[in-house]
């Protein structure tokens, strides 16, 4: 799950010019964390942003 985060604020960081620190508080605000499979010893997990948030599309 914590790569999830770390993937996701470098993606907010280099697309859509936000800070580290912005792009945590966003992450932890508005995404919707969900884990999608768990098979061990993986565990597969996403962090949706509602693309209404973001004003450039991914």
């Amino acid at each position: 799950i914590r790569d999830v985060y770390k993937r996701q604020v470098r993606l907010l960081a280099n697309e859509h010019d936000f800070s580290r620190t912005e792009a945590y508080l966003f992450s932890s605000l508005v995404g919707g964390l969900e884990v999608s499979q768990v098979v061990d010893p993986q565990v597969t997990a996403r962090n949706a942003v509602p693309s209404e948030y973001l004003s450039v599309p991914f």
